[in-house]
Protein backbone atom coordinates (compact mmCIF):
# COMPACT_ATOMS: atom_id res chain seq x y z
CA UNK A 1 0.00 0.00 0.00
CA UNK A 2 1.42 3.57 -1.03
CA UNK A 3 0.58 6.58 0.76
CA UNK A 4 0.82 10.03 -0.69
CA UNK A 5 2.86 13.07 1.08
CA UNK A 6 -0.50 14.79 1.93
CA UNK A 7 -1.86 11.38 3.34
CA UNK A 8 1.24 11.40 5.41
CA UNK A 9 0.69 15.23 6.62
CA UNK A 10 3.86 16.64 5.47
CA UNK A 11 4.53 20.16 4.22
CA UNK A 12 6.68 21.05 1.64
CA UNK A 13 9.88 21.52 2.89
CA UNK A 14 9.07 18.19 4.36
CA UNK A 15 8.68 16.76 1.02
CA UNK A 16 11.75 18.65 -0.52
CA UNK A 17 13.86 17.10 2.56
CA UNK A 18 12.88 13.33 1.57
CA UNK A 19 13.41 13.64 -2.01
CA UNK A 20 16.71 14.74 -1.28
CA UNK A 21 17.93 12.64 0.94
CA UNK A 22 16.63 9.67 -1.38
CA UNK A 23 18.48 11.29 -4.13
CA UNK A 24 21.61 10.98 -2.42
CA UNK A 25 21.19 7.76 -1.37
CA UNK A 26 20.24 6.48 -5.17
CA UNK A 27 22.83 3.63 -5.88
CA UNK A 28 24.76 4.61 -9.43
CA UNK A 29 25.10 1.45 -10.67
CA UNK A 30 25.51 -0.27 -14.18
CA UNK A 31 21.98 -1.41 -16.29
CA UNK A 32 20.51 -4.14 -14.33
CA UNK A 33 19.62 -5.89 -18.19
CA UNK A 34 22.61 -5.19 -20.36
CA UNK A 35 25.16 -4.46 -17.76
CA UNK A 36 26.68 -1.32 -19.60
CA UNK A 37 28.42 1.31 -17.62
CA UNK A 38 26.60 4.59 -16.64
CA UNK A 39 27.38 6.71 -19.76
CA UNK A 40 27.09 4.37 -22.16
CA UNK A 41 24.44 3.34 -24.67
CA UNK A 42 22.01 0.43 -23.81
CA UNK A 43 22.33 -2.60 -25.99
CA UNK A 44 19.49 -2.76 -28.38
CA UNK A 45 17.46 -5.69 -27.05
CA UNK A 46 17.96 -3.99 -23.30
CA UNK A 47 14.64 -3.93 -21.58
CA UNK A 48 15.39 -0.82 -19.40
CA UNK A 49 16.21 1.02 -22.27
CA UNK A 50 13.49 4.05 -22.68
CA UNK A 51 12.44 5.65 -26.01
CA UNK A 52 14.05 9.07 -26.15
CA UNK A 53 10.83 10.40 -28.26
CA UNK A 54 7.95 8.87 -26.43
CA UNK A 55 9.96 7.90 -23.03
CA UNK A 56 8.08 4.35 -23.44
CA UNK A 57 10.02 1.22 -23.21
CA UNK A 58 12.23 0.56 -26.07
CA UNK A 59 11.60 -2.37 -27.05
CA UNK A 60 7.60 -2.17 -27.28
CA UNK A 61 7.19 1.56 -28.83
CA UNK A 62 6.64 2.19 -32.85
CA UNK A 63 8.63 5.72 -32.68
CA UNK A 64 11.54 5.85 -35.41
CA UNK A 65 14.03 8.08 -33.64
CA UNK A 66 17.24 6.98 -34.23
CA UNK A 67 18.62 8.30 -30.91
CA UNK A 68 20.55 5.87 -28.17
CA UNK A 69 18.71 5.96 -25.08
CA UNK A 70 22.10 6.57 -22.41
CA UNK A 71 22.40 4.51 -19.28
CA UNK A 72 22.47 7.16 -16.44
CA UNK A 73 23.27 4.74 -13.55
CA UNK A 74 20.22 5.43 -12.07
CA UNK A 75 16.54 4.00 -12.66
CA UNK A 76 14.55 5.32 -15.41
CA UNK A 77 12.21 7.96 -14.11
CA UNK A 78 13.85 8.63 -10.29
CA UNK A 79 16.10 11.68 -12.57
CA UNK A 80 12.41 13.35 -13.26
CA UNK A 81 10.73 12.10 -9.43
CA UNK A 82 13.38 13.60 -8.00
CA UNK A 83 13.04 17.01 -10.12
CA UNK A 84 9.11 16.76 -9.30
CA UNK A 85 9.63 15.68 -5.61
CA UNK A 86 7.33 12.90 -6.26
CA UNK A 87 7.90 10.39 -3.48
CA UNK A 88 5.33 8.34 -1.61
CA UNK A 89 5.55 5.88 1.27
CA UNK A 90 5.81 2.01 0.78
CA UNK A 91 4.01 0.17 3.50
CA UNK A 92 4.90 -3.16 2.13
CA UNK A 93 7.16 -5.08 4.48
CA UNK A 94 10.59 -6.40 3.81
CA UNK A 95 11.93 -9.69 5.02
CA UNK A 96 13.02 -8.19 7.95
CA UNK A 97 9.51 -7.12 8.92
CA UNK A 98 10.44 -3.27 8.36
CA UNK A 99 8.08 -1.44 5.91
CA UNK A 100 9.82 -0.26 2.59
CA UNK A 101 9.49 3.39 3.86
CA UNK A 102 10.08 6.80 1.69
CA UNK A 103 10.56 6.16 -1.70
CA UNK A 104 10.23 7.73 -5.30
CA UNK A 105 7.04 7.66 -6.54
CA UNK A 106 7.87 6.20 -10.40
CA UNK A 107 3.71 4.73 -10.92
CA UNK A 108 2.79 8.75 -10.95
CA UNK A 109 5.23 9.88 -13.13
CA UNK A 110 3.55 11.72 -16.13
CA UNK A 111 4.97 10.90 -19.12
Amino acid sequence: MFLTPKQMGLNESEIAEIAERLWKEEEISKCPDCQVEPGENHDEMCDVARCTSCKGQRLSCDCEDGEPDIWTGKWPGVKECYERKLICYDKCKLPNGKEIGWTFDLNNLPR
